[in-house]
């Protein structure tokens, strides 16, 4: 008898005191501090009662909201008494990020009402914003009185560089006046644009090492000095005050290139991620080192037993799971390793595990059964078809004669929301200009930005740009965009973060809402757990581009 093999393919804490009865006591007496003792008969045993306490972390010194150039963060803490009695010990816990929590022991005497100052381990960051938890428990050993005054927490931002300042003094047009600094891979890396009359504005940048390119613009034509003011730039590296170029009478406007090089001597590793891909489980890492003379050798570990030498490399998690991350980075000077525990979380959605079938006579019928939790499957006879031969939670093959393979695919839609303005009805007008502008949001969770609607002035191809909040490059649509009124596909997957950007080409003609007059245009513009649109590189009295997202 022939067999058939059909194949499936997958594209107070409490004191307990003993009930003794006690009697006929000698004397009683309180002892400093918290404790109080009962000397007894000698026959009986002695009990020592301690008395409730209250602790709590009342400020954060350390870390601060940002920081630049730092390679360790010592957290610095101070921790209060806020009840009646002495403590004389208690437990301190902090977490930074997806890091284990760290729990030590402080046997210092904190009297009532007074606080101390406690220092802690130091932690290796990577650049990007960072979140710190600290909690002061368990005083003299026994269950805190009051837990709701035990933590405080904190965020702040690192980056591997060094500080410039672009120091700019306005004339009396200063809405004519618009700078931006782009890096070497034209991402923005700042910009001011929303500026007043006469006013000297001071912007303190952190660099990583890396080329970059100021550009300023004058919507007149005839710069920043002379019959309507004493306006200039100067850009300023901070550390040595060295002015590296300065100006006014530059016409329309004008760029400075310029280099910022890492110190000589041993790398510091640095390392960042882009988006993850939660059906494939992709996710691109990238190198953000300060390395002077350049690297001679790099080491990835993703924490699931795979390794890269690439820089920039793509690694695709297959299990589910919290993943340690480590970057190793070699020059002639040294070498030097960031280790970040918990710090890539994979959460893939699992096809249908479905069984081949076997049979054995000629002209049988063939059924495929899904798992119970999986109602619906799309069943494919050719995988390179869009549209499946069934949608159910079984499949039905008839009269087999021969060695046949189906193809299935589940997958889970989630229901679309939308955020923003819904059109461009009101004051605005179509971007012509040749500026840099970028809408900036914050995602709760891992999202998918499938849509949205523009309107064009003119057709042709406008280019759409992803960016992390330390302006790396995460992915980039180029979409021809008929004049009108168009929704466009951009399909930007994007991980639970903040402080995200959408660039668009400069002059890209494409509708912007809003009018001069320090009027907040609505932000922000929340979907709560998922997405704020929190504003843009201009002004809050405007909204570019995208409608309806």
């Amino acid at each position: 008898m022939n067999h058939l093999l059909i194949f499936i393919s997958f594209v107070f804490f409490a004191l307990l005191v003993n009930s003794q009865n006690v009697k006929d006591f000698v004397k009683s007496k309180s002892i400093l501090r918290t404790k109080i003792t009962y000397d007894i008969k000698p026959e009986l045993n002695k009990k020592i009662v301690k008395l409730a306490g209250d602790v709590g972390v009342c400020s954060i010194e350390s870390p601060e909201d940002e920081y630049c150039g730092l390679e360790v963060l010592s957290p610095v803490i101070w921790v209060k008494n806020y009840g009646d009695g002495i403590v004389d010990s208690c437990r301190v816990m902090y977490r930074l990020d997806f890091y284990p929590p760290v729990i030590i022991y402080v046997d210092t005497e904190i009297p009532a009402g007074d606080s101390i100052m406690i220092e802690l381990y130091e932690l290796a960051v990577n650049s990007g914003s960072h979140s710190i938890q600290f909690s002061a428990f368990f005083p003299n050993g026994e269950e805190d009185v009051d837990a709701t005054n035990n933590s405080m927490s904190r965020t702040f931002e690192y980056s591997n560089g060094k500080q410039y300042i672009i120091e700019l003094l306005t004339d009396n047009y200063a809405n004519e006046t618009s700078w931006i600094l782009t890096n070497d891979a034209d991402q923005t890396i700042a910009f001011n644009g929303d500026l007043e009359n006469a006013t000297l504005y001071q912007d303190v940048l952190c660099l990583v090492p890396g080329c970059y390119t100021f550009s300023i613009f004058d919507g007149f034509g005839d710069g920043i000095c002379g019959s309507y003011g004493d306006g200039y730039f100067s850009i300023i590296e901070a550390d040595t005050k060295i002015e590296i170029a300065t100006g006014c009478d530059y016409g329309d406007g004008t760029t400075v290139d310029f280099c910022v090089e890492a110190d000589e001597g041993m790398p510091t590793a640095n390392f960042s991620h882009g988006s993850m891909n939660s059906c494939t489980g992709e996710v691109e890492f990238y190198d953000n080192s300060s390395c002077n003379p350049a690297a001679t050798a790099l080491l990835w570990d993703f924490g699931d037993g795979n390794t890269s030498t690439e820089q920039n490399p793509t690694h695709i998690y297959t299990i589910n799971g919290m993943y340690n991350v480590s970057l190793q980075v070699t020059n002639i000077n040294g070498t030097h390793t960031l280790s970040i525990p918990n710090y890539i979380e994979i959460q893939r959605f699992y096809q249908p595990d479905i069984a081949d079938e076997f049979f054995c006579s000629y002209g049988e019928t063939v059924v495929f059964h899904s798992p119970d939790e999986y109602d619906e499957i799309n069943w494919y006879i050719d995988p390179t078809t869009e549209t499946p031969e069934l949608v159910y939670d079984s499949f039905t093959l008839e009269n087999v004669i021969s060695d046949t393979t189906i193809y299935y695919q589940s997958y889970e839609v989630a229901e679309s929301q939308y955020v923003g303005l819904e059109d461009n009805s009101g004051d605005g007008g179509y971007f012509g200009f040749g500026i840099d502008r970028a809408v900036y949001f914050d995602a709760y969770t891992d999202i998918t930005i499938k849509s949205t609607t523009v309107y064009a002035s003119g057709a042709g191809e406008r280019t759409f740009t992803l960016k992390n909040s330390g302006g790396t490059v995460l992915d980039t649509r180029v979409i021809d965009i008929p004049d009108g009124e168009s929704v466009i596909d951009l399909d930007f997957q994007v991980s639970a973060g903040t402080d995200y950007a959408i660039h668009v080409n400069t002059a890209n003609n494409l509708a912007y809402t809003g009018d001069y007059g320090d009027q907040n245009i609505g932000y922000p513009f929340t979907l709560p757990g998922l997405i704020s649109i929190t504003g843009n590189n201009y002004g809050e009295d405007f909204w570019y581009f995208f409608y309806n997202i």
